[in-house]
């Protein structure tokens, strides 16, 4: 009997060893980079032919709440809106009334946008803490049929779903597609999208 149990102890073991649970976090990186990395080739190859490896750790950085992102949507806004009535000003100063129209009517759509980021707040004033994606750094090298990359030090964005929001080498420029992951935000601006 001891000698059944220690075989199927060992059994369970050795099936837990070989069966690797594969990190969700890891794999949607592994397949965002693979789109990348085929999206930059010469077209020979496609996503399936490009091998990545990850190495390191894959290191949280940064985290967003759905009020981080809607105050950060809406200070772009702000910032669109005096912007264009600097300029709006300036272009009437120089008799300039074709562009400084055009300056206010930018500065009116930044205003619409404003109130629409608003609408989105008042709609989740209860949510506006909930965590909607965390930015982390990793390294990887990517080989494919035609070329091989080394993407040291990139920065992703990362829905609690796994969904890739973004990825970039500038983790500067990462909260630029970041609207997505704010629930009705691609909705509410489809229109200005369109355009």
């Amino acid at each position: 009997m001891k000698k059944l149990v220690f075989a199927a102890m060992a059994m369970v073991i050795l099936a837990s060893c070989g069966s690797k649970q594969q990190d969700p976090l890891a794999n949607a990186i592994s397949t965002k980079m693979a789109e990348y990395v085929a999206a930059q080739g010469d077209g020979s190859f496609k996503a399936e032919d490009v091998k990545i490896n990850l190495y390191g750790d894959i290191e949280e950085v940064d985290k967003s709440t759905l009020g981080d992102e809607l105050g950060r949507r809406r200070k772009v806004f702000e910032t669109q809106e005096k912007v264009n009535l600097k300029k709006m000003e300036e272009y009437r100063r120089k008799g300039m009334e074709n562009n400084a129209a055009a300056k206010e009517a930018a500065a009116a759509k930044s205003r619409v946008y404003q109130a629409k980021v608003d609408s989105l707040i008042a709609a989740y004033s209860d949510k506006l803490d909930s965590v909607i994606f965390r930015d982390y750094k990793f390294s990887a090298k990517a080989i494919a049929p035609t070329m091989n990359v080394d993407a040291t030090d990139y920065y992703v964005s990362v829905t609690p779903d796994y969904q890739i929001l973004a990825m970039t080498p500038d983790q500067k420029t990462l909260h630029k597609s970041t609207g997505r992951a704010v629930p009705g935000y691609s909705a509410l601006f489809a229109d200005e999208e369109s355009e």
